[in-house]
C-alpha cells in the first residue's frame, strides 16, 4: 500500500474511534457525508484527486471534533457550541431551530422569536436522515455537513488559480493556503453559513473560467439562496471577472487584455443582469425599506458602537467608518484585508477561554508573511501585464470595499479569501527586488498595527 492511502487509512480510524466515543450516532453522520462528498468530488474533479479529497475532508472531520470538544470544555454551558454574545456567535440558535424541544438550561437567543433562516432550512433537510432513523439530530452530525462543503475549497482555489493561467506554483499554494486558513476553519466548522457561502462563491468563479456553466449557474443560485446581498456581490464579481476573460489574448502564454466586440457584448449582457437582479433582490438584500445599502449606518452607530466600547479592533474600525469618504474607502479597504488582527485579550473573554480566539490570532500572525506575497502578487500581475490576475485583484479589491461599508461584519469577506489566496500563490515566485522590498514594507506595516493595537487595548483595561 502506497503512502497516501495508508495515511488516509490511519486518519479516518482513529478520527472514527474518537467521533464513536465522543457520540455514537455521529458516526453515521461521519460517514454519510463522507459517501456524498466523495460523490461530488468525483463529479466535479479529476479521478486522481479523490483521495486527497477525502484526506481534506477527514481533516475538517478531525478539526471539527477537536473544536467542538474544546468549546464542550470552556464553555459547557453552550454544549460545545461557541458560545454567547462577546464569545461566541448564533451557531447554538441555528441548533435550537433545527433540533426542537431543547432543554430549559440550552441557552437562548435575543431575538429568537424571530421568522425562520434560510440556513437552518437547509440544515434541516440534512437533518432528515438522523430524525429519520434514530429520532433526534446530534451537533456533530450537521458539523460533519458543514466540514463536508468546505472540504471543497481547496479544490476550488487551486482550480480558480489554475483556470487564470497562475502557473502550478501558484495552484499548489493556492490550494495549501486555502486548505490551512484558520480565518475560514474557524468560522466554517461551526453552525454557521459563512463557509458554505464562500465555496458557493468560489464554485461559480471556477465555474466562470473553465466554462462550466452548469455549476456556475447552481453556485449563482445557492448564494443568492443563501445570502441575498452576497449574491449580488457575486453576480458584479461575475461580470467584472468575465469582462477580463471575454476580452483577454494569450501572448507568449500570458493573458493580455485586447477588447473585442463579442467580449464587450457579453460584458454589456452580465452588466444588464446585474441590473435587473439589484432590482428584483436589493430590498431582499437590505435593512431598511429603501432596499440594498451601500453603507450601514444604523449598523454602525448600533452594533458596532457597542463593540467598540470593549475592543480596539471594533473600535478602530468604528473610527475609520466616521471618516469623510475619500479617507474611509482607503482606510477600510486596508482594515478590512487584515482582519482579524492579533488579540491578546481575545484568549480570555468574560472569564472564559476560547478556542476560536487561538484560531484567528493564528490567521493573524499568518497574515503578515501572506500580505508580503500578495502585494508581490499584485505588483507581479501589473508588471507583467498579467490581464486575469489584474482583474482577479481589481475584483478582489472592489468587493472587499463594498463589504466593508455594506456589511461591516468581518466574516462576510470569506469569500475573497479564495482570491486572495490565489493572488498570494502568484507572489510567491516573484524574485524582482523592487517587488520584494515592497511586499516586506506591507509586512512591517501590519506587523506594527498588531502591535499598536494591542498596547492600546492593554492600556484600555
Amino acid at each position: 500500500m502506497s503512502r497516501r492511502p495508508l495515511e488516509l487509512l490511519i486518519l479516518t480510524t482513529v478520527v472514527m474511534i474518537v467521533v464513536a466515543i465522543v457520540s455514537l450516532q455521529s458516526l453515521v453522520g461521519l460517514v454519510l457525508w463522507g459517501g456524498v462528498y466523495a460523490l461530488l468530488h468525483g463529479l466535479l474533479f479529476p479521478e486522481e484527486t479523490r483521495a486527497k479529497g477525502l484526506a481534506v475532508y477527514m481533516l475538517y472531520a478531525t478539526i471539527t471534533v477537536i473544536l467542538f470538544l474544546a468549546q464542550f470544555w470552556t464553555n459547557p454551558a453552550y454544549f460545545g457550541f461557541s458560545g454567547g454574545i462577546g464569545v461566541g456567535t448564533d451557531d447554538f440558535w441555528f441548533y435550537s431551530i433545527v433540533a426542537g424541544n431543547m432543554p430549559d438550561i440550552f441557552p437562548q437567543r435575543l431575538g429568537a422569536h424571530f421568522p425562520g433562516h434560510v440556513y437552518a432550512d437547509l440544515l434541516k433537510i440534512a437533518a432528515w436522515p438522523f430524525n429519520s432513523l434514530f429520532g433526534t439530530v446530534k451537533p456533530l452530525d450537521l458539523l460533519f455537513f458543514n466540514a463536508m462543503g468546505l472540504a471543497f475549497a481547496p479544490f476550488l482555489a487551486a482550480g480558480l488559480a489554475r483556470g487564470l493561467g497562475g502557473g502550478e506554483k501558484t495552484v499548489s499554494i493556492a490550494f495549501r493556503t486555502t486548505l490551512l486558513c484558520p480565518f475560514l476553519l474557524g468560522n466554517s466548522l461551526i453552525l454557521m453559513r459563512d463557509g458554505l457561502v464562500a465555496v458557493m462563491f468560489g464554485g461559480a468563479l471556477w465555474g466562470l473560467v473553465g466554462r462550466r456553466w452548469v455549476l456556475a449557474a447552481i453556485c449563482v443560485a445557492g448564494v443568492f439562496w443563501m445570502r441575498v446581498g452576497t449574491g449580488l456581490l457575486l453576480l458584479g464579481t461575475i461580470m467584472m471577472l468575465g469582462f477580463f476573460i471575454w476580452n483577454s489574448t494569450t501572448i507568449n502564454g500570458i493573458p493580455r487584455l485586447r477588447v473585442t466586440w463579442s467580449g464587450l457584448g457579453l460584458t454589456a449582457a452580465a452588466i444588464v443582469i446585474v441590473i435587473v437582479a439589484s432590482r428584483l433582490f436589493g430590498q431582499q438584500a437590505g435593512d431598511s425599506p429603501a432596499g440594498l445599502q451601500l453603507f450601514r449606518a444604523d449598523f454602525l452607530q448600533s452594533f458596532m458602537a457597542r463593540g467598540a466600547s470593549n475592543d480596539t479592533g471594533t473600535s478602530s474600525f468604528y473610527f475609520i467608518l466616521q471618516l469623510p469618504l475619500p479617507l474611509r474607502l482607503p482606510l477600510a479597504f486596508a482594515f478590512f484585508l487584515g482582519s482579524p488582527y492579533f488579540a491578546v485579550t481575545a484568549f480570555h473573554v468574560q472569564g472564559l477561554w476560547v478556542p476560536r480566539a487561538f484560531m484567528f490570532n493564528t490567521f493573524s500572525l499568518l497574515f503578515i508573511v501572506y500580505v508580503a506575497w500578495f502585494v508581490r502578487g499584485a505588483a507581479r500581475a501589473f508588471r507583467e501585464r498579467h490581464a486575469l490576475m489584474i482583474g482577479l485583484l481589481l475584483v478582489l479589491v472592489i468587493d472587499l470595499l463594498l463589504i466593508s461599508q455594506a456589511s461591516m461584519q468581518m466574516r462576510h469577506k470569506m469569500p475573497m479569501m479564495i482570491l486572495f489566496y490565489v493572488i498570494v500563490g502568484y507572489g510567491v515566485r516573484n524574485t524582482h527586488k523592487g517587488d520584494r522590498s515592497l511586499g516586506w514594507m506591507a509586512s512591517g506595516a501590519v506587523l506594527l498595527v498588531n502591535v499598536v493595537m494591542n498596547v492600546l487595548q492593554v492600556f484600555r483595561t
